[in-house]
């Protein structure tokens, strides 16, 4: 495992509270707490149909690692804890906000192998960056829950012979990765939550992911490794043209390529021997290192 990865699993534990958790500390948000006695049991859901159904997904998953007998914890199953004010019992969530004092856990398409079947169509469908268009692709949902971004970046009047957009819904209309990995330049876009699974299959690629207006006051597992200039570009709506502008320069060229393979580096570092076994991996020490203190 990254020893990064570890730093900074070992610093937000350090940091956290161990309370044992109990059904009255469930609050603000839909949320799960579960207890380790011979085996994991689900004590309480706090939450509607929906979130009941995700509790006991998330149970299956839990299954599948060793914890500590006696443990007891909240899981919050948003997608990210945006409402949740800080409290003093052990809890883990799949992204937080900054000054959030919970402990993060690789998000479900990680642990699924949602994201191992998308890094196999980039293995099988990827070309070499110069055979690419020269042009940046966006292709997603329009909804946003961040100012709007996603909607905002769709109806901005872009140069449309150097920007495509295509609006797609999960339900209707995907477009297809080998598609979207016709085109050098891929543009990712948060939306109720951090990326699941798109940046990181564009991290395997050899086009360049630019990151729209990222949010920065979230983080999550394994995005705390990952760095503009580094690993992405990023750009505002307004200097998306300029930013683009720059790409077609010697610099832009020389970053898009030190980017480029940065990236598959990240991917062998992180995300080896494959995504779902990596973060399986993560979760195992989490919970290694897990503990209650009353």
């Amino acid at each position: 495992m990254n020893n990064d990865i570890k730093d900074y699993i070992l610093k937000q534990i350090n940091e956290s509270t161990k309370r044992t958790p109990r059904q009255s500390d469930m609050k603000d948000r839909p949320c799960v707490l579960f207890s380790n006695k011979n085996t994991l049991e689900i004590e309480h859901i706090f939450g509607n149909k929906e979130d009941t159904g995700r509790a006991e997904y998330i149970y299956k998953i839990l299954s599948l690692i060793k914890i500590k007998q006696n443990l007891k914890f909240i899981l919050f199953l948003d997608d990210y804890t945006k409402s949740v004010s800080n409290n003093d019992v052990l809890s883990l969530c799949f992204a937080k906000l900054t000054n959030q004092n919970f402990i993060t856990i690789p998000n479900l398409h990680l642990l699924i192998g949602f994201v191992d079947r998308l890094f196999n169509e980039v293995s099988k469908y990827d070309i070499p960056f110069n055979k690419k268009y020269n042009k940046t692709l966006f292709a997603g949902g329009a909804n946003c829950e961040f100012g709007e971004t996603r909607s905002r970046y769709i109806f901005h009047n872009h140069d449309s012979n150097k920007h495509h957009k295509i609006v797609v819904n999960n339900e209707v209309f995907r477009m297809p990765i080998k598609n979207q990995l016709q085109y050098k330049y891929l543009i990712n876009i948060d939306g109720y939550g951090l990326c699941y699974d798109r940046l990181y299959w564009q991290m395997l690629s050899n086009s360049v992911p630019i990151y729209v207006e990222k949010n920065t006051k979230i983080q999550q597992i394994p995005d705390i490794l990952i760095h503009e200039n580094k690993n992405y570009i990023h750009s505002t709506i307004d200097g998306l043209e300029e930013k683009f502008d720059f790409l077609q320069t010697k610099d832009g060229q020389e970053l898009s390529e030190y980017i480029i393979n940065n990236n598959k580096t990240f991917i062998i570092k992180t995300f080896s021997p494959n995504p779902q076994v990596a973060s399986f991996n993560i979760l195992q020490f989490i919970f290694d290192n897990l503990e209650n203190k009353d």
